[in-house]
């Protein structure tokens, strides 16, 4: 459950509190929507808002795909990899090659310390 609060009066800052019934009670974090940053560092490392900042876009009824950057977005992702990827033939329509075909490197077994032999106790 998240609980969100306007913090130093500015209309980017929020401060969002997660109350957890777990041990560690309740957990603050610092949000700002203009830099797109919050105090658990997940908006930093994926590009993505984290559940601290949804919580505060939802809160301010701001549609959340202002806050979404372009490269995640269906047309780039199609843009990106249309000349690239082509349909592959099945197997049976592949060109044979005059080179013998690539087998695994043989297995050595490397030299190891014998092992002890224990003498059972009766029992």
């Amino acid at each position: 459950m998240y609980n969100v609060n306007d913090r130093r009066g500015s209309e980017f800052d929020y401060e969002v509190r997660y109350l957890s019934m777990t041990e560690n009670g309740e957990e603050t974090f610092a949000v700002n929507l203009l830099r797109r940053e919050c105090s658990c560092r997940k908006c930093l490392v994926t590009g993505l808002p984290c559940c601290h900042a949804i919580a505060c876009i939802k809160n301010q009824s701001i549609d959340i795909d202002q806050y979404v950057p372009d490269w995640f977005r269906k047309e780039k992702y199609e843009a990106c990899y249309m000349p690239i990827i082509y349909p592959a033939n099945r197997q049976a329509l592949w060109r044979r090659t005059e080179y013998a075909d690539l087998q695994p490197p043989p297995i050595k077994r490397q030299p190891r310390r014998p092992k002890k032999k224990k003498k059972k106790g009766c029992g």
